[in-house]
């Protein structure tokens, strides 16, 4: 409730009106990719997956501010098998997971944009940030099909540490740059890191648990996603992840706009 809270919170300024300002509503989309960063991936644009979002936004006419509305879906994905390194790969971890956000932006312009102008004041590039509420469920491989994690208890929660939640609050910040085509239409591009406060975005955080007790409690499927290491050693108590490190992701792609209204009233 307390992270729903924070969302409704951000939400509230698209909400509240005074008769002070003009603005300009927009309705968009945004189709490109999203990759992710975390214990088994630490290079930047890894394995990116089609992402498309929505996005409704209210521009004023300080030319300066923009607030969005914003839905994202997108996927994550990574294999220990497709590093260089020797431990990562006899570790032998993968995931995969559908991402679902929900977000209030904040655009800050570095030049004065006017939405609609085909002369002056037509692009800008600019920077956001914000907050999202996102959806994740990660996934393993096994016998060729995705088997869900969290239920299987992989790291001892329930037993050792508490249950994460499939359902996260993640800070959004990036760069972009947009332009008016028409009086109507907009283009643009957007690239945006999402800093998130779990680190089991990938099912990876602590320690190996103990596979006797992961068998005893949740069965033998439990015990094997554990630990899918090559070599089949007993890891328990050993290193599987980095819990100091929180996981992070990115989405960037094109956007296109189209300009529904403009009224006077509703300014921020």
């Amino acid at each position: 409730m307390k992270k729903i809270s924070y969302i409704i919170l951000f939400l509230l300024p698209l909400l509240v009106c005074s008769q002070q300002q003009r603005t300009r509503h927009q309705i968009g989309v945004l189709l490109g990719a999203d990759y992710y960063l975390g214990e088994l991936n630490q290079q930047h644009f890894y394995n990116p997956k089609f992402a498309f979002g929505a996005f409704y936004r209210r521009s004023h006419t300080n030319q300066r501010i923009a607030q969005r509305l914003n839905f994202t879906y997108g996927q994550l994905e990574a294999f220990d098998s497709d590093s260089d390194n020797p431990y990562y790969i006899n570790r032998n971890l993968m995931f995969n997971s559908k991402i679902w956000e929900l977000g209030y932006i904040v655009e800050i312009n570095f030049k004065k944009y006017d939405v609609g102008a085909i002369k002056n004041n037509r692009s800008s590039p600019y920077m956001f940030f914000g907050i999202t509420y996102f959806h994740m469920n990660p996934k393993a491989i096994l016998n060729d099909e995705y088997v869900a994690l969290r239920p299987l208890h992989t790291e001892g929660q329930g037993i050792v540490k508490s249950r994460y939640s499939r359902h996260q609050v993640a800070i959004p910040f990036g760069l972009g740059w947009k332009a008016n085509i028409t009086q109507r239409i907009g283009i643009g591009i957007e690239y945006g890191l999402r800093k998130t406060f779990t680190d089991y975005l990938d099912d990876v955080s602590g320690v190996y648990a103990n596979p006797f007790v992961l068998y005893e409690e949740y069965g033998a499927t439990s015990a094997i996603m554990s630990n899918p290491s090559l070599d089949g050693a007993n890891r328990s108590g050993f290193q599987r992840g980095n819990s100091k490190n929180k996981d992070w992701y990115a989405v960037f792609g094109i956007t296109l706009t189209y300009q529904i209204k403009q009224n006077c009233g509703c300014s921020i």
